[in-house]
Order: structure tokens, then sequence, then C-alpha cells
């Protein structure tokens, strides 16, 4: 299994280390610099329809911006598509740990459909960048809907490099996330986990071909508030590190350890 080490900064890309996760939404629209690992271009939905409800770009739009990035960054693995988050957050509102959600007040059928003919516009765009289609649901039943609908289209998923599974990582019950990811794995799927935890990616790895993960950076900001300061060390770019949340250092000793405890590479 791989494992991509989610980012806050686009300015880790050169420095080598573990492969990456990197949101579309951190990536500067001018300059650029080349990778010197492969990564994953994450599409910033969660913070879109956390924020706003919607997509405020078209496919056209989302289409031009990462062909932009792989042209200027180089080493893109795979893209995220516009797909849509299913959890009852997302979809109805609600505020969880000062964190506002405005809800879309759609379906989740709808946001199942909307998904999937995201990324065959997208795949009609441009039909040679490497886009990854994504599963949306929240119920095991509503996961293999998804599927369906796909299959319907004329996707065949078991012919895809890798197929995202969405809606997972903050899930409170972990059996329920195993249920599911195995579910999946038995249609012969090559399942990407977005966005899962330590104790996520150690329950489902066997069923995995990747995932990404940045509860690093939550961690690391515990453990700053509890010390009251930062470690000082460089941050790759000839200063300080400013914020715990943002420490190099700490992410490769976590990325390393976590490699270590659930025993993939």
């Amino acid at each position: 299994m791989d494992l991509y080490l989610g980012v806050h900064r686009p300015t880790w890309l050169p420095l080598g280390g573990p492969p990456l996760m990197v949101s579309l939404n951190t990536l500067p629209k001018r300059k650029g610099y080349q990778a010197a690992v492969p990564w994953f271009v994450d599409s910033g939905g969660f913070t879109e329809l956390q924020q706003h409800g919607r997509w405020r770009t078209s496919a056209a739009e989302h289409a031009e911006r990462c062909a932009d990035v792989m042209e200027r960054f180089g080493m893109v693995e795979y893209l995220s598509p516009q797909d849509w988050m299913c959890e009852p957050a997302v979809i109805e509102g609600a505020t969880i740990k000062k964190m506002h959600f405005v809800g879309t007040g759609l379906s989740v059928r709808e946001h199942q459909e909307r998904t999937v003919q995201n990324y065959l516009d997208l795949m009609a765009l441009e039909p040679d960048m490497p886009w990854v289609p994504v599963l949306q649901g929240y119920s095991i039943e509503e996961y293999h809907t998804c599927a369906d609908l796909y299959e319907s289209a004329g996707v065949d998923l078991t012919a895809c490099h890798r197929v995202g599974v969405g809606s997972i990582c903050r899930r409170e019950s972990m059996p329920e996330a195993q249920q599911i990811i195995h579910s999946l794995y038995s249609r012969g799927f090559q399942l990407h986990g977005f966005g899962f935890k330590q104790q996520g990616i150690a329950a489902c790895w066997p069923w995995l071909r990747s995932a990404d993960s940045m509860a690093w950076s939550y961690n690391a900001k515990e453990e700053g508030r509890k010390f009251g300061r930062t470690c000082g060390r460089p941050n790759g770019r000839g200063g300080p590190v400013k914020s715990c949340a943002n420490c190099r250092h700490y992410a490769l000793s976590w990325y390393e350890r976590t490699i270590a405890k659930v025993g993939v590479a």
C-alpha cells in the first residue's frame, strides 16, 4: 500500500521524501517548482462544500487548472475530481468542533449523481489525465449504488488504476469503515482511502492500494500546545518552524512511525 503524506505547504514538493497529497487550493497560480516526489492533487472539495455548499468552478475550469499544475510542477500521479462528500453535516449543515458547514440541501443520491457526472465530464475534457473516480455515500448500500451509477454510465471501475473512497475519515465507527472498504474491495476495485487517520490505515490497509493522511498535523499542533512552543528547527526554506501543525520534521517522523506500525510500504 502507498501512503501519501497530506501537507499544507506545496513548498514541500521539491524537498524529496515520501509521496505527498497537496490541495489544489494551496498551489500558487503563477510560479511553480519542480516536484521531487510523486504526488496526488487534492481538489479542495471538502473546504468548497463545507464553506459554500457547492462547487464554484466548472469541470472545464477544474481541468484547465489541473493541466496547468501538471505542467508547472510535474510528477503528478493522480488528480481528484470535483466529487460531492456525503457526510450528514455536508448535506444538512451543522457546526462541529467550531467548524461550520453551510449544507448543500441536496440528497445523498444527488451528491452521487453529481460526483459521477463530474468524472464523466473531466474524462471527456481531458481523457489522458490521471483522474480518479470517487465513490461517495454513507451506508454500505449507498457506496455500492454509487459504484453501480459509474458502471451504468459505462465506466469499468475494475479497470481504473485507483478508485477513491470518500466520506470515511470523520466516522467514529471503525468497524463500519472496515466493512465499507472490504465490501468495495470485494468488487475488484483498486481503492484509495481519502483522509484516513492512523487507526483507519491500520484497520483497512489489507484492502487499500493507497491512502492519504494529514492526521500528523493535528497531533503536532496538540503537542505544540502542550509544550507552549515550537521546536525551532528549520522549515526547509531557511527560517524556523513557526507552527507545529506545519512542521516537516514532525510529519516525516509521524510517517515513518505509521509505516512501521502498520507494516506497509
